[in-house]
């Protein structure tokens, strides 16, 4: 028998997938959104580019959680009057983030 290497999940600080989230989404296509941003759940106050900007310019909140092969995490940005907030999930491929996946977003 030939003694196969072990497979472990590589654990990103939250400075890494900060990094690693802001370059995943600058190519919008990587972003996707659980439910479709719409004018009822947008409630007249977000827009998709604020969304995207929060996940390329904001700061990450508390601590990225691994779930499954995703790391669940929070980021925030305020800009325009508005505190942005975006709950989303990241598909990492080793160290690399290959989708963003928005699961909910909000505005104070």
């Amino acid at each position: 028998m030939t003694d196969r290497p072990t497979v472990v999940a590589i654990r990103l600080s939250a400075a890494r997938l900060q990094k690693h989230v802001r370059v995943a989404a600058r190519d919008s296509s990587r972003v996707v959104f659980r439910e479709p941003p719409d004018r009822r759940n947008l409630a007249g106050e977000l827009t998709y580019r604020q969304v995207l900007r929060c996940l390329q310019e904001g700061q990450l909140i508390g601590k990225p959680i691994m779930d499954n092969a995703f790391w669940q995490f929070q980021m925030r940005r305020h800009a325009a009057g508005l505190t942005v907030t975006v709950e989303a999930a990241a598909l990492a491929a080793g160290a690399r983030v290959e989708q963003i996946i928005v699961l909910g977003f909000d505005a104070e």
